[in-house]
């Protein structure tokens, strides 16, 4: 049942039981990681069927203002995150689509908040969309046979290229041998630094070649503090990531589990040696008192340097226009690298009209598209990604480096169960950075469960193909 028709009664209780069915996975289940001990309470179950009638009678109560008067026509539905400035270009984009394909008759649902939540209760009611987006929770949903392969549709299909994509792009959406998706954009992280605090505390700006040595040195003499003692101004806030110690927490095949190893005790140490020995970083405690959004840390020159994402630059740019800044790659310890993600869309692998998808999922892999969503992610066709870059005015300066970032990606590997595994690292390093727990202790921990939950996921796995 596609998304703009109108839900029988009957389509209701179906999706009900079937949704109902699906929670009592436990273990398995998607939502699981958000609340692992507690999930199968019937106040959370109950609080999951809310949130799936919400959302079912929302889209009953949209389905007569689509306009679709042409029965003719085939319907396609698209599903995204809503967000104000991204919903406008997708709106422009099938405005173009359809007037080039008058057969074809596109509707946006563009999910405010839980995305991935409410998209997979759509999903499992059978009201799921013929297209979606998708990020990192790719995985999740790829591992229940959601999508629709398209991997002998790029091989003979002239109108894209993967040559023009970097190969960890590619592997993004693949699983098991089998693509489902090209990513459009690709999310980076950089670091911010203001130039100013540089310029007054006599430092020469950072460079993109170097290293943790230099980076220390600059965060301790931008570090201020106070006549009582007090920090005023911290040199950086945030952490180092895992990946420039070499460290991961998961294989790429998500058969082995790596968080304990030597190299991410070091991240962890050198982590803590930042906010504990040198200060020149907030501690838990400190961003508590301070009680300020991490935006406000910037623009109030409260910290010097801090990481933000190519999310918010559109944002940013605005907010710290008054501010002289720029970024910088990050300092290289172990490993040059850079984290990444990606944001694209799929094909439900259940739409009536697979042709008609393909032809519009084909529009967002396209050039104005990617330039246009450029303002918060890098087109992921180098081609297009260059010309972005050449197209790119004001701040920040050094905006190519993302360019160079886009040859170093080290992206968090898309397997099955990633946010309940990640969710169980999250809250193992809190303790870490909160002082309860020592780096070996929690990785020797973490090491146990995650593997535990491996050998779940693998059990239950089985008795779902023995069904």
């Amino acid at each position: 049942m596609a998304m703009n028709e109108k839900p029988s009664s009957g389509t209701l209780r179906a999706g009900l039981k079937k949704a109902l069915s699906f929670f009592h996975l436990k273990e398995g289940s998607f939502f699981y990681s958000y609340d692992r001990e507690k999930l199968v309470s019937r106040g959370i179950i109950f609080l999951l069927l809310l949130i799936y009638i919400s959302v079912t009678v929302y889209i009953f109560s949209q389905s007569g203002k689509i306009g679709i008067s042409d029965s003719r026509k085939i319907k396609l539905v698209v599903a995204v995150p809503a967000g104000q400035e991204t919903t406008k270009i997708y709106m422009e984009l099938i405005k173009r689509f359809e007037v080039k394909n008058p057969d074809i008759k596109v509707e946006l649902r563009d999910i405010a908040g839980n995305y991935y939540q409410k998209l997979l209760l759509m999903i499992v009611g059978n009201i799921g969309p013929d297209l979606m987006w998708m990020g990192q929770s790719f995985s999740e949903f790829a591992d229940r046979g959601v999508f629709m392969d398209i991997s002998e549709r790029l091989k003979t299909d002239k109108d894209i290229d993967l040559a023009n994509y970097e190969s960890t792009v590619v592997r993004w959406y693949t699983q098991d041998g089998h693509i489902y998706g090209i990513p459009y954009g690709i999310d980076l992280k950089f670091l911010a630094y203001n130039k100013k605090l540089f310029r007054k505390a006599g430092l020469a700006y950072p460079r993109d070649n170097w290293t943790y040595e230099d980076f220390l040195e600059n965060a301790r003499k931008l570090t201020v503090v106070d006549k009582s003692g007090r920090i005023s101004r911290f040199g950086f806030r945030g952490r180092l990531d895992y990946s420039l110690f070499g460290a991961q927490v998961i294989s790429e095949d998500g058969k082995k589990i790596l968080c304990n190893t030597p190299n991410m005790i070091n991240y962890f140490k050198i982590n803590l040696e930042l906010q504990q020995k040198w200060r020149v970083t907030p501690r838990p405690e400190d961003e508590q008192q301070q009680g300020l959004d991490r935006y406000s840390y910037f623009s109030q020159e409260r910290v010097a340097m801090m990481y933000f994402c190519t999310w918010d630059l559109f944002f940013i740019k605005t907010r710290f226009k008054d501010i002289d800044w720029d970024i910088v790659m990050n300092p290289k310890i172990s490993k040059k690298t850079q984290w990444a993600s990606s944001q694209g869309i799929v094909i439900a692998k259940n739409t009536k009209y697979p042709d008609a998808a393909w032809k519009l999922a084909k529009i967002f892999l396209s050039r104005d598209f990617q330039l246009a969503m450029s303002f918060e992610c890098l087109p992921s066709d180098y081609r297009y990604a260059q010309e972005a870059v050449s197209l790119h005015t004001g701040k920040p300066e050094n905006y190519p480096i993302l360019l160079k970032m886009m040859k170093l990606l080290s992206p968090i590997p898309r397997v099955p169960h990633l946010q309940e595994l990640f969710a169980g690292f999250n809250n193992v390093s809190s303790r870490v950075w909160n002082g309860l727990d020592t780096p070996e202790t929690a990785m020797t921990k973490l090491e146990q469960s995650l593997n535990r939950k491996l050998q779940k996921f693998k059990t239950l796995q089985q008795h779902t193909e023995e069904k």
